[in-house]
């Protein structure tokens, strides 16, 4: 009967928070949103023209659905995350895969803005 109630309890608590990915940003200067945004990995050479404007995290947000914290899912809010924040372009730093304690993708990345 615990048991149930325990479910009952974790069910709650995941519809109450909406079972979304945990999103970190931290952006030293906004600009204007843009449409379109590179991904580099992080053995990629970056170009000279560039300078960093912030970073990201994203990943499991307690209780989150494996499918809602894929890699795609995790590369998809990086982006939307980036591109309202106005960079031109992500660098993915950090990958952490799913393992014994979570079910999700960790991703941490650069962001960054193109300089004239």
């Amino acid at each position: 009967m615990k048991a149930n109630k325990l479910i009952i309890i974790l069910f709650a608590l995941c519809a109450l928070s909406s079972c979304k990915l945990k999103t970190v940003v931290n952006v030293n200067e906004y600009y204007a949103p843009v449409s379109n945004i590179e991904i580099y990995n992080s053995t990629q050479q970056l170009p000279q023209n560039i300078k960093r404007i912030g970073s990201i995290e994203v990943g499991e947000a307690g209780f989150t659905p494996t499918e809602k914290c894929s890699y795609e899912a995790c590369l998809s809010a990086i982006k939307n995350e980036a591109k309202k924040s106005g960079a031109d372009l992500v660098q993915i730093i950090h990958i952490k895969e799913p393992g014994a304690w979570s079910s999700c993708y960790h991703i941490t990345a650069e962001l960054y803005k193109y300089i004239e």
